[in-house]
């Protein structure tokens, strides 16, 4: 027997015993009655983003209008009583888009990120191309975790989608930390406390 064998003769006859995979049950991860919108509130503020909780879509409008009158380039891409914005066609243009606001359809408390596919987003540049990204979510669409998130998305109904916990980041070896390098710089999460979904 060579060197080889012994090792692997070795190796084999002093394997540990087969145990079986714990069973996690993911609807107990986050104790019953939490406060899952401060939760997330506090995961999401942890990766660098932030919340606003509002109490319906007409405050949304609001904030949508407030950014408007301060100049820049503003997307609004919500349904809001029929008024979607046009998405650009030219990167000329999206290239200078200040704010953009998007629907999200799920936001999981556990990490603070949301959903967002791309029949939400229209085109699949504008989350990521954005100096500031609003996603909008009804507070009864927030889900303890993640496993109970993929309980609710569909991807094969919905495509392409994301989950988008924060603004976007980046740091190198020398621990040099550059926001916004691959995405948009600010990222708010408006939270809607209507029951209308």
């Amino acid at each position: 027997m060579n060197a080889k064998e012994t090792i692997l003769a070795a190796i084999k006859a002093n394997q540990p015993a087969p145990a079986r995979l714990p069973v996690i049950d993911h609807h107990n991860l986050i104790a019953d009655g939490a406060d899952l919108t401060a939760l997330f509130c506090q995961n999401l503020e942890a990766g660098g983003g932030s919340m606003q909780r509002l109490p319906d879509m007409t405050a949304v409008q609001q904030v949508i209008n407030e950014k408007r009158a301060a100049g820049g380039l503003v997307l609004n891409i919500i349904p809001l009583a029929g008024d979607i914005d046009v998405v650009p066609s030219s990167l000329e243009i999206l290239d200078n888009l200040q704010q953009v606001f998007i629907h999200g359809s799920v936001a999981v408390a556990e990490n603070g990120a949301v959903w967002v596919t791309e029949s939400k987003m229209l085109n699949r540049i504008l989350p990521f191309i954005s100096d500031q990204l609003y996603l909008v979510v009804y507070e009864k669409q927030l889900v303890s975790t993640m496993h109970d998130a993929y309980e609710k998305i569909k991807t094969n109904d919905d495509g392409f989608g994301v989950f988008i916990a924060s603004p976007s980041k980046t740091a190198d070896i020398e621990q040099s930390l550059v926001i916004g390098a691959h995405g948009a710089r600010k990222l708010v999460v408006l939270v809607i406390a209507s029951e209308v979904a």
